[in-house]
Formats: C-alpha cells, structure tokens, sequence
C-alpha cells in the first residue's frame, strides 16, 4: 500500500516525519490537546516549477489556524475531514518554508457555542484526546489546470463505469483540455480500458465537473473474498501536452436494497459483523490498530467470520479504509455525529451539513465501504426528531447516491434502513424477535448484549460473552440484514477458547445448526445439563441450513451420531441452497440403546465441492432403554 490510495496519488510529499512541536497523532496518544502548536519546515522540489502548490490535511481536530512562514493562511473548521490550501503564491520552489499549524479543541467556538455543540464531535469518553492532526499531511503538486476531484461509480447491473471530475482551472487565462483516463489492473498492472472525456473549455479561475459514461462488460467485481482492486490513471492534456494526471484506486462493486435485504453485485448478502471505536483501548489493544499491525487484525476478524467492520463514533483514518479495500473487509463508515443531548438543533444541522460533504467526498471510492452510518443514536438519546436527522441521510445522498445510509441504534426514522441499538435476550426463544423485523426495510442491530464493563456492571458480562454465539443464530434466522456486535473486544483475548469457537461457527458463511438445540440457550455449554436422549426412540430433529458464500448453491450435509470414537449412525445428502439464504432440514434415526461412554454427540458437517465449511457438535445425554435390538445405521435426511 503506498500512501492514501483513495485520494489521489500525484506529484506529492507525506508530511508525518516529525514536527517540530506538537506531532502527528495517527493513533490518539492520551496527550489533552485542547490547544496545541504544529509546525515543519519543508522544502518545495523544484521539479514542481510552474505547479500549483497545495498542502492538504486529512484530518486536523477541531480548529485549524494555518501559518506559512509565520504569516496566518486561513482557518479551518470541523474535525475528521480533509481540507486543502493553495499556498503556490506564498512559498518559492527549490526554497524550505516552514508550515505551521495552531489546533484548538473541541470546546473552543464555534465548535461549541454557549455550551451547546454546533458541529459533529465523536463524542467519546476520551475527550479532547481526540484533538489534534489526526491523519495525513502532504504538500502536493497540481497542474495549471488540475483535476480536483474523481467520482468513480461502478454498475454491476448496468455493466458500466461512471465518471465524474471536478476541474479547476487555476491559471489567469483561459484553457481548453481534454481528460483521458487508462484504467489498469492492480495484480497485473494490464490495462483493461481507456476512456475518453469531452474537449472542455474552463474560464480563467473556473471549476468545472465533467463526465464519462462508458460500458465495462467484462470488469472483474471486488468481492469480500477476491477484492479485485484497479487503477484510474487520468490525465488531462492540452494540445497533446498532459499538463496534470493522478491515479485513483477502485473496485467495480455495487451495492443496493432488494426489499428488506442488501444486495451485493447481484448476491444476496448478509451484513455479519463487528464494531470498536478507532484508538479505543476499552475495544481493542492499541497496538491493534496501528499501521503495521492493523492488517493482522484484519485477518484474525475474517478468521472469525467477521464480513462488516463498523468503525463507530468518528471517522478513522484513510489507511484503516485502504487496508479494508486491499483484504476484502466490508465496511460501515460512520460519522462524527454523535448522540449529544447538548446542542442547538437548528445550528447543529447547519454545522453538519457543511462536515458531511468533506467527509463523503474523501472516502466515496473506497469498495470495501458498503454502507454510511449517518449517525448514532441522536432519536434514541432524545437528542434530535427523525425528521431531523434524516436530513443527514438526504446531505449524503447529495455527495453520493450508491450505497445505503443506515441511522445507527435510532430504529426506523423513515428511510431506508432500518437499526435497533440493541436487543437483548428473549425469555427462553431466540426466535422471538420476528416482530421487530421489518418487511420491506433491511433491519440491523448496531449491537447485542453488554460485553464491557462501563456499558453494564452486571455480573452477566461474562454470560453474556456465551450469549453471542446463540443469540446471533436466532438474529441469522429471522434474516435481520445488518448485524454488528462487539465480538473482537473480547474474544482477542481467547482465541482457542470455546465461546470463540460458538461465534465463529454463529457467523460461518456455510453454516448448520440444530435449531431446536440452540434454542436451549446457554443451559448446555455452562451449566452442564445436556438435552437428553432415550435409548432406541426414533429422534427427529431439524436443522437450518446456510449459504452466505458468494458462489456456488450445491451445499453437501453430514450429519453423524457418534459416542467416543465408536459411528453408529451416518446421513449424507446435497442440497440447493440459493446464495444468502437459509433452508431448514428435518432428519431422523434411531437412538442407540447403549453406547460408549451415557453420552451421544451428534456430528453436523457442511462441504463444497469436497472442501469442509463447517463442523460442529452438539451433545446429548443417553438415557439407556429397557428395549433390546440394534439400533439403525442410517439418517434420514430431508428438505423443506
């Protein structure tokens, strides 16, 4: 991964070296910063004669006082987002001038005003140790006619590629250019496709937003579980000179809502996932989400069956997106509007509206971001109507149309999703909350149960960790579509462990459970009073089975009755089970009279094309039969 991949990468200098005072803080230290002071001295490459000059943030908390050379630039409000300046008239190429910074906290004006909030926060129970330069700085080079911007929107049902540029014309005279663009596969570095956009004119100063429109039948999807990753190399040229180019990176993917569930290029897909709060050491260690190890945490999340990652509260920073791109991690991107019950409604709304725009437009050509959390929990808290926060959904829908926006923990405020904050356990069903379901609306959950101490002082937290593994399968049946609770919070810790291995199996894209037997909740696994079974009776049982892959329907189905190491019963059958969706099946046979050791386990496996997806075991405790005879060798399998 080189740099910020979702921006642009053009003639350029990352600036998080050291700084003089103050630092970059990628992953928040614990330093109260509510004012601090920035500064670096950097030298202009003379290779960038004739350039435009900018230096961009991506992310400065909250209040940002620009200097060059001691001399105030401008002001920036507005945590989380990036912001550029033009400083190619105030700095001299092949010469050092020193940038610097002045960083206000949150509770300075006009984030906070008469001690109300006028602008999204992250409201966190760490603070201001939120403030600061929060993301990348770079100084960068532009073209006297750049490109400022590049929207690229992918259909898979259309099998078509949608461009949309923002130019801006920079010099004192007027110009008349051209984009071209070579799209280029990541892997192989192939071009697979060149484009050709309008000869535009722009006036002396002019921004302009142009389009292309082309067909890309045989465009390779980014999936979770083969994230195919291209290159949009765009120049523009002027009488055969190129006078600016840069390279965005991209996947062609398309997500939308068919009823009450998503669709992902054309599949079904089931939003199983996590949640954690960026540099929050109550969710994860901190080290787990540093640079260098965060891919590893990636992958152990995947090795769990996690398929969504929420990042909650606030935005993270863009490297934390690349990496979610590069190894298939599907993500709900969230905004820094958070519940606070102490703003000024009608000043809040008009500070979002300006924070939402930045943050869209950084982060809408990311593949692996399938949804916008809009925000968290403003109704539930009382904080805000829903009429009033779905302004924030139709904000984002004006920066982009593409993907779904969600109102986290706030239920149904009449868009188009709909999300609980939590549900917590049914008294002896985990099949009761069907009610809750709505039937024209995806539904989610942003969380399940209690799993850290400051959330509940009951002793049930622990329990509670037992919990998750059953009570995501009743969620899984009932087809709720969007399901994040906070899993790696815990289980990091116990990797091997058995409650670990109940959650992954609950989140097993190819999965099959015995539907009576999870109903039992947490009886079995913690209180060691096993379902029991009589000996020579004929069992009939049903099963619920899988298929949340992103190919391939023909799912095979073992079912074994075993005792120690001694079979005494064996079903196998194949079964089509359409993508994202669950079937349920009945089996039977009949129970051993007696057996190895009083105790039966019964042994379910799932395959595809011969490669194991799933195994899990489900014990029973053997009442021996007055009866005589041999017990049955064969399961009855079948499918409704």
């Amino acid at each position: 991964m080189q740099g910020n991949l979702n921006l642009p990468l053009r003639e350029q200098i990352l600036l998080n070296g050291e700084w003089d005072e103050g630092g970059l803080v990628p992953v928040y230290t614990g330093r109260n910063v509510n004012s601090e002071t920035y500064s670096r001295k950097v030298l202009v490459p003379v290779s960038w004669t004739g350039k435009v000059i900018k230096a961009e943030f991506q992310g400065v908390n909250f209040i940002a006082d620009v200097y060059i050379n001691e001399h105030f630039i401008t002001r920036h409000v507005g945590g989380w987002n990036p912001f550029s300046i033009d400083i190619t008239d105030l700095v001299t190429v092949g010469e050092a001038f020193v940038l610097k910074v002045d960083v206000k906290g949150m509770q300075h004006a006009p984030i906070v005003l008469d001690g109300k909030a006028h602008w999204p926060q992250g409201l966190s129970i760490i603070g201001d140790r939120l403030c600061g330069i929060v993301d990348d700085v770079w100084l960068r080079a532009y073209g006297k006619v750049g490109i400022e911007d590049a929207f690229i929107q992918t259909s898979f049902r259309e099998k078509s590629i949608k461009i949309e540029y923002m130019l801006k014309n920079f010099d004192v005279r007027n110009r008349v250019v051209r984009v071209e663009a070579d799209i280029k596969k990541v892997a192989t570095g192939e071009i697979c496709k060149t484009l050709y956009g309008p000869v535009t004119k722009l006036n002396a100063g002019e921004n302009k937003k142009i389009g292309i429109d082309a067909l890309w039948l045989n465009a390779e999807c980014w999936w979770p579980d083969d994230p195919v990753l291209y290159y949009l190399n765009s120049r523009l040229v002027e009488e055969d000179i190129i006078v600016d180019n840069e390279t965005r990176r991209f996947g062609f993917r398309e997500i939308w809502i068919s009823g009450k569930h998503f669709v992902l290029n054309g599949v079904r897909v089931n939003l199983l996932g996590d949640y954690t709060v960026f540099g929050h050491e109550v969710y994860w260690p901190l080290e787990a989400y540093n640079k260098d190890k965060l891919t590893d945490t990636y992958n152990e999340l995947k090795k769990l069956n996690i398929r969504v990652l929420r990042w909650h509260e606030r935005p993270s920073p863009q490297y934390t997106i690349d990496m979610a791109d590069e190894c298939g991690l599907l993500i709900v991107c969230e905004s820094a509007i958070e519940h606070l019950k102490e703003i000024d409604p009608e000043e809040y709304i008009k500070g979002c509206a300006q924070w939402i725009g930045p943050w869209i437009k950084a982060n809408r050509n990311h593949p692996s971001i399938i949804m916008w959390s809009a925000e968290n929990g403003m109704v539930c808290q009382h904080a805000m109507t829903p009429e009033q926060v779905r302004k924030f959904g139709d904000f984002i829908r004006q920066y982009d149309g593409t993907r779904p926006v969600s109102y986290d923990g706030d239920g149904d405020v009449g868009d188009v999703t709909v999300n609980y904050h939590s549900v917590r356990e049914t008294e002896g069903n985990i099949y009761d909350w069907g009610p809750i379901v709505h039937t024209q609306k995806p539904t989610g959950i942003s969380e399940i149960l209690p799993v850290l101490c400051y959330f509940s002082k009951s002793n049930d937290l622990e329990m509670n960790k037992w919990r998750q593994g059953i009570m995501l399968r009743g969620a899984r049946y009932l087809y709720f579509a969007d399901v994040r609770p906070s899993i790696y919070t815990w289980a990091c810790k116990e990797m091997s462990g058995e409650r670990v291995a109940r959650v992954k199996n609950a989140y097993a894209p190819v999965a099959l459970f015995d539907k009576e037997y999870d109903n039992l909740g947490i009886t079995p696994f913690v209180k060691d009073e096993l379902p029991k079974m009589e000996g020579g009776t004929s069992i009939n049982r049903t099963l619920i089975l899988y298929n949340d892959e992103f190919r391939g329907t023909r799912v095979t189905v073992e079912i074994m009755v075993k005792s120690a190491s001694k079979v005494y019963a064996v079903g196998l059958e194949t079964f089509e089970v359409p993508l994202g969706q669950h079937v349920e099946v009945p089996y039977s046979f009949q129970a051993p009279y007696a057996c190895v050791d009083s105790f039966v386990e019964i042994i379910l496996t799932t395959k595809k094309e011969g490669i194991m997806k799933f195994e899990e075991s489900r014990k029973f405790k053997l009442i021996p039969s007055n009866g005589h005879g041999l017990s049955s060798d064969k399961i009855n399998i079948r499918i409704v």
